[in-house]
């Protein structure tokens, strides 16, 4: 797991290496976000609930997504959304993530990048703790 520095440094890598994701691309990213979040290819629900995702084409996050969760799974929540971005969700070739967590959200930041010089999709779960 980066630092939120480490993690800055790696962004700025990759989107001086590549182009953003668009159109298509970034659609499909945004489907598959609410499938794996929202636990439809999963056998079990995700320790989440009042899951929203959305695609935002010109911002610092690509897919931003909220949830909901109990205050005392915010261990089981931070490590369901790297498995799930590890496992499902990130590119093949380069992908860097963080969680920070505090007594009431996980923050969960991610980029990924398809290919050498190829587009990339960042990404932001914000759950907030009930």
């Amino acid at each position: 797991m980066l630092s939120a520095d480490e993690f800055a440094a790696v962004c700025d890598a990759i989107r001086s290496a590549g182009r953003p994701s668009s159109g298509d691309n970034l659609l499909g990213m945004e489907m598959d976000f609410f499938a794996f979040l929202d636990g439809a290819v999963s056998e079990s629900r995700p320790p989440w609930h009042d899951l929203a995702v959305h695609r935002v084409e010109d911002g610092d996050w690509h897919i931003e997504a909220t949830t909901k969760g109990d205050a005392t799974a915010s261990a089981e929540i931070a490590a369901s959304l790297v498995e799930i971005w590890e496992d499902h969700l990130r590119y093949g070739y380069l992908e860097a993530h963080t969680v920070a967590t505090s007594p009431d959200r996980v923050v969960f930041k991610a980029i990924t990048q398809s290919g050498p010089g190829q587009l990339w999709v960042t990404a932001r779960v914000v759950g907030t703790l009930e």
